[in-house]
């Protein structure tokens, strides 16, 4: 399914605020920058409002919910849309040093892994760091949140191997049945796509470089949902492997559906 204008595809869901479409167009620069990089936008919201000058994107799908913000169904719409087998999740905040990214991928290939994460640890900007140009950004050197195929805890400092940038073989993606669409609002999604590596087996890495969080003020979750998504998660966290495939199997062909709401 590799085609040969694109070597992988780079998966953003989105959802609009005015202090977001700044990050997300530097992010759009920053893959803008990467040779053979398929951009895919999935803009989340009651109305559409991007524009065709902010996403600049091979592909850009609109999916309107009245509801909460799912990343993980825009991901799955997403990923629907891509033409290579080397799917690369996203958020619409987060960029790396163009070379070091570029290198997790050859990584990924050469060595046949199903799921890699191009860093190691995430660094969270300040407001006046994010006006800096890219490559003086990959200059800073103080530590961020470290990436983990687990993180044990539920405090979200650290990072999970499924959370941030996240490269993904479409056949290993096949195997756990996308992103689990029962997580809605913030939170906890990438925790249980972390638990779907660890009890199938997949072969992983998590590569020893940073990735770059562009700051934007935090927005408070909605606190019963989030609680129902910790629920929810160590309730996957607890299944056994029989039962991890069971849950998997029972939703093979509910998910990703483009018009979930209509």
């Amino acid at each position: 399914m590799e085609t040969q204008n694109y070597q992988f595809s780079y998966i953003i869901a989105y959802k609009h605020t005015q202090d977001r479409l700044p990050l997300l167009r530097k992010t759009i620069a920053w893959l803008h920058q990467i040779k053979g990089a398929e951009i895919i936008i999935v803009e989340q919201d009651k109305i559409q409002k991007l524009e065709e000058t902010d996403h600049r994107a091979r592909h850009y799908i609109f999916l309107k919910n009245e509801g909460q913000f799912e990343k993980t169904w825009a991901f799955n719409v997403g990923a629907k849309y891509a033409t290579t087998n080397t799917l690369v999740f996203g958020d619409a905040d987060l960029i790396m040093n163009t070379t070091e990214f570029q290198k997790s991928l050859q990584e990924f290939k050469t060595k046949n892994y199903d799921v890699l994460s191009p860093h190691s640890q995430v660094l969270d900007l300040t407001a006046q760091e994010n006006n800096l140009p890219l490559n003086k950004l990959y200059e800073i050197k103080r530590q961020g949140r470290k990436t983990e195929l687990l993180p044990g805890n539920t405090t979200h400092q650290n990072v999970s191997l499924c959370g941030g940038i996240t490269i993904w073989k479409r056949e290993a993606l096949d195997k756990v049945n996308s992103w689990p669409e029962e997580f809605i609002g913030w939170g906890c999604e990438d925790n249980a796509q972390s638990e779907k590596v660890l009890k199938l087996g997949l072969k992983n890495k998590t590569m020893d470089y940073k990735a770059y969080h562009l700051y934007h003020k935090r927005v408070a979750p909605n606190e019963n949902q989030y609680l129902r998504n910790l629920n929810l998660l160590k309730q996957v966290q607890g299944m056994t492997d029989q039962q991890m495939l069971q849950w998997i199997n029972q939703k093979r062909g509910k998910i990703g559906h483009l018009n979930k709401y209509a």
